[in-house]
């Protein structure tokens, strides 16, 4: 209903500008968006520019939750009586959206800092769960260690003893 997407607009501003003001959140966005470009490049959060209405939201809605793109996941209850439920209650349209996967590009981008901290993010491709280089991508980010497990200790990784070279709050971290 359209009370209840002004009151959803108004939290989801607030949310986006108090997530952008992070700049670890900040960098990591400017890094999806130089790598991807679209699709996985585009912001989770929502940009103040954004055109965004209840009837936009109801359409895209429609076009997304197709019979072919919803799954129902039910505990604690006989398949036939939870795909009965879903039969007698969720009339979905029958379909599927069918996205492109997001391309790579990668690239570099620099990121204007009102602080006198500075940031910088290096990235590269990274890899897929269900890919044979995800497990090597993973001893590789433990190894780096730049995460600190134990409050008030440097950490034992490369990147946790390089932090602890500089000035207090540094942080340095690896991902996949």
């Amino acid at each position: 209903q359209e009370h209840e997407f002004i009151d959803v607009a108004h939290q989801t501003a607030a949310e986006s500008i108090n997530a952008l003001g992070n700049a670890e959140i900040s960098a990591i966005e400017a890094a999806h968006h130089v790598a991807f470009r679209t699709g996985l490049g585009n912001s989770i959060f929502a940009k103040r520019t954004a055109r965004v209405n209840n009837a936009t939201v109801k359409s895209f809605a429609q076009s997304l939750f197709t019979s072919g793109n919803v799954a129902l996941v039910g505990t604690g209850v006989d398949h036939e009586i939870l795909q009965n439920l879903a039969e007698t209650y969720l009339n979905l349209p029958s379909g599927k959206l069918s996205l492109e996967a997001t391309k790579y590009f990668g690239g570099e981008t620099r990121i204007e800092s009102v602080s006198n901290k500075g940031n910088y993010v290096l990235a590269f491709e990274g890899a897929a769960l269900n890919s044979s280089e995800y497990a090597a991508l993973q001893v590789l980010r433990q190894a780096l260690g730049g995460e600190v497990n134990i409050k008030h200790t440097a950490g034992s990784g490369i990147l946790a003893q390089t932090a602890a070279k500089f000035a207090e709050g540094t942080e340095i971290k690896a991902f996949n």
